[in-house]
């Protein structure tokens, strides 16, 4: 595993998370991926303005989503969900929120974005590739350190004070890169509770957060600092600790219609709200709108 300094970029309501992986479990006040399946977009022309074309798509044509890649395999779960409820067909892009943005810069034909940093939902509403009065909040997660399911660790109490390389020992901290979620807040986070100096060269960049989560259920690493959904996929690791809401930005998971969203757009973003939705995202770890 390669090791990487951070210089992250600093990304971005509250909730409630019904619960923990393996062992800590977690009550907290406040606020959740696809594969019927995977489309990579054209690159036509650079799109310089909205482009409303709300019109009738042909029958094989299906729904085109942007979504951030941290939302697998969720986001699957309830994109089936709508397929099953309304007989209309799928197709979810993941990647790096920002990344899609540039993406829908470039032209990309797509109904709906939905992104995991604030700045790139910005970008898109500044830039008119969204209709901004689409725009709303689908979901939220939380920072939660993790260890292994056998560790002799219970409740790791975050704050200032907390020597994560003494609880890490000889080993790494696993996270997220940094220029990516959470990697991107993992230093905001730790800066903001004085940890960042104890902590930051023990640091190991996974690719992902739940990369990082794999990482420490293998025993390749004996911390990570992950989200807190990510957590519940693998049962060979549990949640140690909570990073304060305070600590760091709120993780907000964004919807929006795109400029050039179809009539049959509105419909699936409504859905990515319901009560089926959120059920969903709950059951995977994610906190919800209430």
């Amino acid at each position: 595993m390669t090791d990487h300094r951070f210089s992250t970029q600093r990304p971005s309501r509250r909730a409630v998370l019904t619960g923990a992986a393996g062992g800590l479990l977690l009550a907290l006040p406040g606020l959740a991926q696809a594969e019927n399946g995977v489309q990579t977009p054209a690159t036509p022309p650079v799109n310089d303005g909205v482009q409303e074309r709300p019109q009738e798509r042909p029958a094989d044509r299906p729904l085109s989503v942007l979504a951030a890649d941290a939302l697998r395999p969720t986001l699957d779960d309830i994109v089936g969900l709508y397929t099953a409820a309304s007989g209309l067909r799928v197709m979810v892009t993941y990647g790096a929120s920002d990344a899609l943005a540039e993406t829908l810069d470039q032209g990309a034909a797509a109904d709906l974005f939905i992104s995991d940093v604030r700045a790139a939902m910005d970008l898109a509403v500044d830039r008119r590739l969204v209709k901004a009065e689409s725009r709303r909040s689908l979901a939220s997660n939380r920072l939660v350190l993790v260890a292994p399911k056998d560790s002799s660790l219970i409740e790791v109490l975050l704050g200032p004070g907390t020597r994560l390389s003494t609880l890490a020992g000889q080993g790494r901290i696993a996270v997220g890169a940094a220029e990516a979620m959470p990697g991107a807040v993992v230093r905001t986070a730790l800066e903001s509770l004085g940890l960042w100096a104890d902590a930051e060269p023990c640091l190991t960049a996974a690719e992902t957060s739940r990369a990082a989560v794999a990482m420490v259920g293998r025993g390749e690493a004996p911390l990570g600092i992950v989200f807190v959904s990510d957590s519940r996929f693998d049962p060979a690791v549990k949640v140690v600790g909570i990073f304060p809401e305070t600590s760091h930005r709120p993780i907000v998971y964004e919807g929006a219609l795109t400029a050039t969203a179809g009539i049959s757009a509105p419909a699936l973003l409504d859905f990515l709200q319901s009560a089926a939705a959120r059920a969903a995202f709950e059951k995977a770890g994610y906190l919800t709108l209430k």
